[in-house]
């Protein structure tokens, strides 16, 4: 993003910097604070100020991360989603400023991408095709619904007063599904396993396995 460029420095490379980072995610109420992880499973937390300098966060997971995200709702929380079927998050310390572990819960199946809602859950993408909705003060989940295959993509698509969480799966769908009643109220055939979802405006679009991408309006899909 160019509002981000003055922030970089293409010339700071070092042969421990330019290790293959499989995600990355800005906090949303500082963007000078980001956070990134590489395929051995190591999270790290770094300013655009100084890039070069970072600490690793404690307690990573035991497998390879597949998301991670910064609270839109309370940004001093990250979460991390992994293939050892945990759902690990920290937070900022507010006397430090550094990130201390917060608490790891344990799902079902392995995590494929995780979101944050408006009001501060998040919603789980689990790889036995279940779709959940965690809520971090009470540290339990619930279950929305349940593709034919795993989920790989989830994301919020409310409007208005909805409460409607998106989902594509590897089943060949894109379903959206009242959290309320746990019910999807509309089913999309993705023509191919959905690799990725996203949401903006009333709109969604999704890419699926033979390198098709969609765009939908909610009022006309």
């Amino acid at each position: 993003n160019s509002n981000y460029s003055s922030y970089l420095n293409t010339n700071i490379a070092t042969e421990k910097s330019i290790e293959i980072v499989a995600q990355a995610n800005i906090t949303p109420s500082m963007i000078e604070t980001y956070s990134y992880t590489n395929f051995n499973h190591d999270i790290a937390l770094s300013k655009y100020e100084n890039p070069n300098k970072y600490f690793s966060l404690v307690n990573p997971p035991l497998d390879s991360v597949t998301k991670l995200r910064f609270s839109k709702f309370h940004g001093n929380i990250l979460a991390v989603a992994s293939w050892d079927g945990t759902v690990r998050l920290w937070k900022i310390s507010s006397q430090t400023n550094n990130m201390i572990f917060y608490y790891s819960l344990n799902v079902k199946g392995c995590i494929l991408d995780l979101e944050w809602t408006k009001e501060g859950r998040l919603i789980l993408a689990h790889s036995d095709g279940t779709i959940s909705l965690l809520d971090i003060t009470s540290r339990t989940a619930e279950v929305i619904g349940k593709h034919n295959g795993p989920v790989k993509s989830v994301t919020e698509c409310s409007v208005g007063n909805s409460n409607l969480i998106l989902s594509g799966s590897y089943d060949g769908s894109v379903k959206i599904w009242d959290a309320r009643s746990k019910t999807y109220v509309y089913v999309h055939n993705a023509n191919g396993k959905v690799y990725g979802i996203e949401f903006k405006n009333g709109s969604f679009a999704f890419i699926n396995s033979i390198g098709e991408l969609y765009i939908y309006t909610l009022s006309n899909p």
